[in-house]
């Protein structure tokens, strides 16, 4: 079977944020990315809400999906 390595690129929605919280369990991650470690879910959720919500001028976040799976996020 061959399968595609293709990649999609979509702006980051609150339909993310189970990706989101999974990668903020993840202390290596946090570290590596600059994200403050031991956010609890709501805070964590009204963080991610901001992003989606209230985007920064001229900035465009976006999440990189693979297989339908966000894999990375553009921040």
């Amino acid at each position: 079977m061959i399968e595609s390595n293709k990649i999609k690129l979509h702006p980051i929605a609150i339909n993310d944020f189970k990706t989101i919280l999974e990668w903020s369990q993840n202390d290596t991650f946090c570290k590596a990315y600059g994200w403050d470690l031991n956010k609890d879910r709501e805070e964590l959720y009204i963080w991610w809400e901001n992003l989606v919500n209230r985007p920064s001028k001229g900035f465009l976040r976006l999440g990189i999906e693979r297989k339908g799976q966000l894999i990375a996020m553009q921040t």
